[in-house]
């Protein structure tokens, strides 16, 4: 990997040979389960796989087995890479990453895989828009293989511009008022333009019967932190989802902590997406203040020296350092 810089106008590019190395396959796996670790020890202990699509292949074998276990898998689309395998292993994701950038590509190229229907001949007006039509159309794709009562999460990055975090909240069918109803969309503003909801109804023709389905999505967004010093953006997507993954995990141990005393669901589910989000910017930003893609990632002792020790410490210090200007 050769990584070139330019001090003006500050930017990077990096080059990447693989040489004579194929890409990891499937029968990697299957020869390393095979020979060294059977399945069964192989995902002993696992908690969540996380996979970026560099080696499709390989991430889709594992992520089968992952779903078949019950166990959570993430997804980082870092590039979009068509087949069958890039779109099973998206389609099986709980949680799927990507950036503002790739989001338009990928919306796009699965909106063509579907009729055209009232949802999805919808122009987005706003980003937080696009970022919902592409989790309907992420849900409805999924739903097409995996059980439907799965909800997908999608978290997308923006650079300067922070990131965002969709995740489907309810879905329910009830029967159509008149055969003729079409699909539609509703956007709602919540207090201070951090959350969105959407309505997106499709009409399901069986016979002379029909029936909608209504799905609700929630949106979070912040900000990058205030006091961020930009030296070296590389690595900065992976420090992010290792610092969104940290704090989810974390906060299953010590959810209790987020927030004390009797709160409601829609309060408490908010609370620790943020929670997530502002961590995993804290962690970017502290990896793009130094050279390389980890020489600047934070130790548990610099989370505990900078932002505190328990969840309530933490959670009330990067409020502190993401409250907007």
């Amino acid at each position: 990997v050769i990584l070139a810089t330019d001090e003006t106008p500050p930017t990077r590019t990096c080059i990447f040979d693989a040489g004579d190395v194929e890409p990891l396959a499937a029968s990697d796996v299957q020869h390393v389960q095979r020979e060294r670790l059977p399945p069964d020890r192989f995902w002993e202990n696992v908690g969540h796989l996380h996979a970026d699509t560099r080696h499709t292949g390989a991430a889709w074998y594992l992520a089968r087995q992952a779903v078949a276990r019950r166990v959570p898998l993430s997804v980082d689309v870092e590039r979009d890479r068509p087949g069958a395998a890039f779109d099973g292993l998206v389609d099986a994701a709980d949680i799927v990453f990507t950036n503002g950038a790739l989001m338009h590509g990928t919306l796009r190229r699965r909106r063509a895989l579907q009729p055209c229907t009232e949802v999805d001949c919808v122009t987005a007006r706003t980003f937080q828009h696009e970022v919902m039509l592409l989790s309907y159309h992420l849900h409805r794709l999924h739903n097409t293989t995996y059980s439907s009562d799965k909800k997908k999460e999608l978290v997308v990055t923006r650079g300067r511009l922070g990131a965002i975090q969709c995740v489907m909240t309810d879905s329910s069918k009830n029967n159509c008022d008149t055969a003729g109803e079409r699909s539609w969309m509703k956007v709602e503003v919540a207090e201070k333009k951090t959350r969105h909801r959407m309505e997106a109804t499709q009409t399901i023709y069986d016979h002379l019967y029909c029936t909608m389905e209504v799905i609700h999505y929630t949106l979070h967004d912040v900000d990058p932190p205030k006091d961020i010093d930009i030296v070296d953006t590389t690595g900065a997507g992976d420090a992010f989802i290792a610092g969104y993954l940290f704090a989810r995990h974390f906060l299953e141990r010590k959810e209790s902590e987020l927030s004390p005393g009797e709160v409601d669901a829609e309060t408490a589910n908010s609370e620790k997406a943020l929670f997530e989000l502002r961590f995993a910017s804290w962690v970017a930003g502290r990896k793009i203040g130094d050279v390389g893609a980890r020489q600047g990632l934070p130790s548990w002792e610099d989370v505990v020296a900078a932002l505190g020790e328990d969840v309530e410490s933490i959670a009330y210090t990067l409020k502190e350092k993401f409250d907007r200007l």
